[in-house]
């Protein structure tokens, strides 16, 4: 739980990385249109209080916690953030984002490419509270800037 200044730095580069490559795909392909959504201005606090509780430390704490540190150190590095990764983003098949229903292929693939963004962030610094610090931060965006749910 102890964040250094270079943790915040670090979580920012990461945060902006993945943003970009997500906005880029999401904007591209229309899954999604830029702009503010609905959500009450009071509700902001709840939404990122709630969220990195859950979902976003419950599920770094099983993906990135418990499976890519065995997968790691099992398979290496490369091996185990991937793979981690692809089963994260198989856990998304049900959400219904984008006017999909089940299976949602199209969340897969983005929940893989976070979990990538997620998985490296907690390799590079062991922290969990820096992979759900930028669990929230792309679900709160996903949120209040592109439509989601």
């Amino acid at each position: 739980w102890k964040l250094k200044v270079a943790d915040f730095r670090t979580l920012l580069i990461f945060f902006l990385a993945l943003t970009s490559i997500l906005a880029t795909v999401t904007l591209a392909t229309g899954l999604t249109r830029f702009g503010i959504g609905e959500t009450k201005i009071w509700l902001i606090p709840i939404l990122l209080f709630g969220g990195f509780f859950n979902p976003a430390l419950s599920e770094e704490f099983i993906f990135r916690g418990l499976l890519q540190h065995g997968l790691v150190k099992r398979f290496g590095v490369w091996p185990g953030i991937i793979f981690a990764s692809i089963l994260f983003g198989l856990t998304h098949i049900n959400n219904r984002q984008f006017g999909f229903h089940y299976p949602n292929w199209p969340f897969v693939g983005l929940a893989t490419i976070t979990g990538l963004g997620y998985g490296l962030i907690y390799y590079k610094r062991k922290s969990l509270t820096l992979a759900a610090g930028l669990h929230i931060l792309i679900d709160f965006t996903h949120w209040i800037f592109f439509g989601g749910k």
